[in-house]
């Protein structure tokens, strides 16, 4: 149908020690996040890619990406 876009999202761990934060998509047909669980240094921040692939020329496609950590909570992108 079309290009793919990547958009780049940053998450940052304020904990002391590694976690490993995992990532949902609504809209798994159009959207993926890479890497799908996202490990993360103590007080380091990462940068992660939603990546869009179109499937319709007159539809518009959209989606929820949510990156979740139990302790942490989550992230929520519309």
């Amino acid at each position: 149908m079309g290009a793919k876009t990547r958009v780049a999202l940053e998450i940052e761990n304020p904990l002391g020690k590694d976690i490993a934060v995992s990532s949902r998509v609504s809209n798994t047909t159009n959207f993926v996040v890479e890497p799908a669980v996202i490990q993360i240094g103590p007080y380091a921040t990462t940068t992660v890619h939603l990546e869009y692939v179109p499937s319709s020329l007159n539809d518009a496609e959209a989606t929820e990406v949510s990156l979740t950590h139990p302790e942490l909570g989550s992230w929520e992108y519309l």
